[in-house]
Parts: structure tokens; sequence; C-alpha cells
């Protein structure tokens, strides 16, 4: 099949990630494909529809994702690669010792695609009001930033860099519309937990 052929008949490619599963825990129970049925953990009964779109569509079975969490696997099935400074602190970040999750479109809690201070602060009312932080749009941690470009970025980049058009319906959305405020939902974060007089048990 020649790559003429490929773009003269395929019109749509609908993307589908499902977060944190191997392919034999959703898939490992179809007839086809290279699957394993003793690592299936989701079988057809419950997940009738991811079944529905491997049979009537594409099995992407052999497709490896080197993604130890979300915040590289989800760069790794979006772009083929991570970037040095996700590598350097996704274990710090996942492992609550700082730094901010900065691995979907944020750059330290800040979207970095509203360039002025005013549309972030209309965004998120917790931005502070600094006109140097972090000026601009460029997003150290994205892959289609100044320097990215050898990876040429995401899915989205070379399809839009083609001509081509792109919805998304998740991936890499505006996390500031969800943030809460000072006291709002989650207890606030303890550096050093014993210093602090908290009587909880940690891993070692």
């Amino acid at each position: 099949m020649t790559d003429g052929f490929l773009r003269s008949r395929i019109k749509h490619v609908i993307y589908i990630v499902k977060e944190n599963r191997t392919y034999d825990q959703i898939l490992g129970d179809m007839e086809k494909g290279n699957g394993y049925p003793e690592f299936n953990m989701f079988p057809e009964p419950i997940s009738p529809n991811h079944h529905a779109l491997a049979r009537n569509f594409v099995t992407l079975d052999n497709t490896l994702v080197s993604g130890a969490v979300s915040g590289d696997g989800w760069v790794w099935s979006t772009a083929g690669r991570t970037s040095d400074i996700s590598e350097k602190t996704i274990t710090v970040n996942y492992a609550g010792r700082g730094y901010t999750y900065d691995y979907e479109s944020m750059s330290r809690n800040i979207n970095v695609s509203q360039e002025t201070l005013a549309e972030r602060q209309v965004a998120n009312k917790l931005v502070a009001n600094d006109e140097d932080l972090l000026p601009g749009t460029a997003d150290s941690a994205g892959l289609d930033g100044p320097e990215g470009e050898e990876g040429k970025g995401y899915l989205w980049d070379v399809a839009q860099k083609a001509g081509l058009t792109v919805r998304n319906y998740a991936f890499y959305g505006d996390w500031t519309l969800n943030y809460l405020g000072e006291g709002e939902g989650l207890p606030p974060l303890l550096r050093e937990p014993a210093k602090e007089g908290c009587k909880c048990s940690t891993l070692p």
C-alpha cells in the first residue's frame, strides 16, 4: 500500500486512549490480537464499548508506551517521547515532594497559552499579581516549544502543520478552570510531617 493510497481513503482518525491500562487488561480476551487472556481485568461484559471499537475499527495490540504514570504516559501517547524536564520532575511530583504537574499543557499551574496576566487572572483566581511570572507563551515542559521542535511536537501539531483539522475531547485541557481556592478540597501538603507534629504512618 502506498502513502497516496491511504491518504485518498482515510477521512478521519479517531485516537482513543484508555488511561493507566494495558492492552491485556482491557482487550486481552479478544478473539484477535496479541493478547493474554489471563491478564484481562475488564472482559467484554464490563467494557463492551472498547471491545466494539476494537472489533469494528482497528485493534492496536502491540502499541507500547514507556510511561510509568499518567504524567509521562500521556506524553508518550500523544508525542511518542517525553521531555527532559518531565523525566526529572515526575518522580518528585508524584511523591508529593514539590513541583507542579506540568505534563498536560500547564507550566507551574499557569496556562501559558494565555499570554497576559489579565487573561490568566480571569481564568484562574489564584494566579499571582506578577507580570514577570512566566511571561509569554513558552511552555518549558511542552514538546512543541522552542526546545522541543526537533521532535515535531504532538500528534495534533503534525496534523495541523499538514493542513488538517483536529478536535480534542479531553487531552491537555485548561486545568486552571478547575482549581480550588485555599481551604477548599484537599488538605494542604505537609513538607515535614514529623516536624509539624503529624501523627501518621509514612513509608520510609
